[in-house]
């Protein structure tokens, strides 16, 4: 080291050594060394650390300052600790032994850190700053992993995907948080509790792959879950308090597997999933989510049915009239294109209808004309709305009574749809 040189591979260690408090002037290359399962670098400066699978079955960088990569994989590597250390590029370590020690509370992060593989009883990063990427997948933790005091920065993601928390998951934030964390794939073997304390903002959970798997019950406290999968596991043990959903339409929430599915199959579980949101919010006594999720509900109902059977079902006709109940607006003017339709068929019926023949022979009509044409539409309108209301008007000839006895069936049921919806605006 003296000489300038950092590289110890093929060297045998006769006895334990410590490197605590040495500058190494190069990357420190510990390949292939013999007899040497502790590597103590306590409050070392580096360039670099490498090892590979031998020997070291403990690390400790403990105040140290690393300038340069760091990557760490060995068989036996179980306790790794680099409390208050500073790392400046990037760290990727594999720590595959079962039982496994990781703390790194109040080390400071630069660049992307990796973890794979990892097997650990203990993991920690209280009181760090990330200020990049944070990726642990396809790891097992047996205890809950503390970010207890965590400082992520503008650019810091987490990656727990295709991981297992064998522990409760109690992921609390309190301080700033990172863009989002992915759980694509992720399972849930006990209880879990994701929460971002009031006034911090929403933390962002991604799951866009596949869907995290929760064994037991799981609670969400401002999150969002836009970007999240959730079917395929039981909703009703699921409590959600302050979530943002997936934006499905400008005015309408929903789950993000209704937008990312492809596959005709998963409808049926979509619309399972609503259904129990829906019962969800209406215990909760928001109504607003709950008529959107009802939507969610009929839509998925009706798109199971098949491409093009869906345009001809009982939920299309329920769609098209009232949103599924959803829409006073479009009621409103499903009803009043009805009362105009039907006042145009009474204008035209029996007499008029001959009057209308020769008006359109005539060509274009005077001003004279124009005036008892607009006089007969305006009667019909009147009488279009009597029979709408149920007043039951005496109908003129044969053609009037089959039209009003179309009206008497169909307005009743548009208006019905209309109080429905205006009272689902007003439940709100």
């Amino acid at each position: 080291m003296e000489n300038g040189s950092a590289d110890f591979r093929h060297v045998f260690f006769p006895h334990p050594f410590s490197f605590v408090n040495l500058t190494f002037p190069d990357i420190a290359d510990f390949r292939d060394i013999q007899n040497l399962n502790q590597l103590l670098l306590e409050g070392t400066t580096l360039k670099g650390l490498r090892t590979d699978d031998g020997c070291v079955q403990s690390i400790n960088l403990q105040r140290a300052t690393n300038a340069g990569p760091l990557n760490i994989n060995s068989k036996l590597l179980s306790d790794f600790r680099a409390q208050s250390a500073k790392f400046e590029n990037g760290v990727d370590i594999t720590i595959p032994t079962g039982g496994g020690y990781v703390d790194l509370s109040n080390s400071e992060f630069s660049s992307p850190v990796r973890f794979k593989c990892v097997d650990a009883n203990h993991f920690s990063f209280r009181g760090a700053k990330i200020s990049d990427s944070l990726e642990l997948k396809s790891s097992a933790f047996h205890s809950l992993p503390d970010f207890e005091g965590t400082v992520f920065g503008e650019k810091s993601t987490v990656d727990f995907s295709y991981s297992k928390f064998n522990a409760g998951v109690a992921l609390v934030l309190k301080e700033t948080l990172p863009n989002w964390i992915c759980i694509d794939g992720t399972r849930f073997n006990s209880r879990a509790r994701i929460e971002v304390r009031l006034g911090r903002g929403f933390l962002k959970i991604i799951a866009k792959e596949e869907a995290p798997y929760f064994v037991d019950d799981v609670v969400f406290v401002n999150v969002d879950l836009s970007e999240c999968r959730l079917v395929g596991n039981t909703i009703d043990t699921m409590v959600f308090s302050n979530v943002r959903w997936q934006g499905v339409q400008k005015w309408r929430s929903g789950l993000y597997d209704e937008v990312a599915t492809r596959n005709e199959n998963e409808f049926g579980h979509i619309k399972e999933a609503y259904q129990a949101l829906k019962q969800k919010y209406q215990g909760m006594g928001d109504n607003v989510r709950a008529g959107e999720f009802h939507y969610g509900e009929m839509e998925m109902k009706r798109r199971e049915r098949g491409k093009v059977q869906r345009f001809f079902c009982p939920e299309f006709l329920y769609w098209a009239l009232s949103g599924y109940g959803h829409s006073w607006r479009r009621a409103f003017g499903v009803l009043l294109g009805l009362v105009l339709l039907f006042a145009i068929a009474y204008m035209w019926a029996e007499d008029n209808l001959s009057f209308f023949w020769e008006t359109l022979r005539a060509g274009i009509p005077d001003k004279r004309q124009l005036r008892v044409i607009g006089a007969d539409f305006f009667d019909a309108l009147y009488y279009s709305l009597r029979v709408a209301v149920l007043q039951k008007p005496e109908a003129g000839g044969t053609a009037q009574r089959w039209i009003q006895l179309a009206e008497t069936i169909l307005a009743p049921v548009q208006i019905a749809l209309f109080i429905l919806a205006l009272r689902m605006r007003l439940k709100r």
